[in-house]
């Protein structure tokens, strides 16, 4: 199914060789971005990513744009809610479609893992000290596919929907406002996912390890009285190198730091569409990789309360 056609229909109602990064972000990354909840309050989020890649690096070196042409979409389901004024649960899952074209196009589709994460707030923000600082801990669960073919071979790891691998997930968020002085605050979120093995071909005995990543996030946004929100981010990545039976990847992995600005507009009283794109600011890749090109994504979030009951 095209994503043009699922994202409008859903709205109106990381090879041995020559690694390619994994483009699509895990879901529990993209919501990784959103604090927590008050009590029976919640947050449902739909977002669409599109991430090209066609520039080839040897380390932080730009070598051409010309060998490959590299795109994953990425459609993401979230959602967040408040089990008490201070604890929420969210939870994550995708629909991916990925196409790589060198001399020959290799493409898959489907939907991707599915990730659950708890968040503790450790500091609500108040007149006195007006930070947000929250915590939490989860996991990804290996729902997508990582075993699909084209013409009866095994696609490479980051062509999949998915990881095939059990995760762990650590995460932190900061938010600081600094009424009445200004309407611009700081924001700063990071997430660490460490990864578990999987037997990458079906039937034989090769323990596949995708490399752990760290993503990080700072910027600052300004709100206007209407509740038009500007915001600016730096957005950074490392994943660490894949390895087979123990035995370090060579061309994978690497470091990315990424340029993000965007608005968020409400266009009813629950609703709020949000618009950004990002262009890599600095990049270094082990051995030869392709790199991010650039990448733009545009979302819906509804905003809801349920009774008492649902909440503890």
């Amino acid at each position: 199914m095209g994503f043009v056609a699922l994202f409008g229909a859903l709205i109106l109602p990381i090879s041995a060789s020559a690694q390619l990064c994994s483009c699509a972000s895990p879901p529990s990354v993209q919501a990784s971005d959103a604090g927590t909840e008050l009590a029976g309050t919640g947050t449902f989020s739909l977002s669409w990513d599109l991430h090209h890649i066609g520039n080839l690096y040897d380390g932080s070196d730009f070598l051409s744009d010309d060998d490959l042409e590299r795109s994953a979409q990425n459609l993401q389901f979230s959602l967040n809610y408040g089990l008490t004024d201070r604890i929420s649960t969210t939870v994550s899952w995708n629909y991916v479609e990925q196409k790589l074209i060198t001399s020959q196009t290799k493409e898959a589709s489907g939907f991707g893992d599915l990730s659950v994460l708890g968040k503790y707030q450790l500091h609500a923000p108040n007149f006195g000290a007006q930070y947000d600082l929250s915590i939490g801990a989860g996991v990804g669960i290996p729902t997508g596919d990582a075993y699909k073919r084209q013409n009866s071979i095994l696609l490479q790891p980051d062509l999949q929907p998915g990881s095939g691998v059990w995760s762990g997930i650590l995460w932190g968020y900061f938010h600081q406002t600094f009424l009445p002085a200004t309407n611009w605050n700081l924001l700063a979120t990071v997430l660490y996912q460490f990864n578990d093995d999987y037997q990458r071909f079906p039937g034989a005995d090769t323990d596949y390890h995708p490399g752990n990543q760290l993503f990080a996030r700072l910027g600052t946004a300004w709100k206007h009285d209407s509740e038009l929100q500007l915001f600016f981010m730096s957005r950074f990545r490392h994943a660490t190198r894949h390895k087979v039976d123990g035995n370090e990847i060579f061309a994978s992995g690497g470091s990315y730091l990424l340029g993000e600005a965007g608005v968020s507009v409400p266009v009813l009283s629950m609703l709020v569409l949000r618009v950004s794109g990002r262009i890599p600011v600095w990049q270094h890749v082990n051995g030869t990789q392709p790199a991010t090109s650039w990448g733009v994504t545009a979302g819906i979030s509804y905003q809801f309360q349920l009774s008492d009951r649902f909440s503890f």
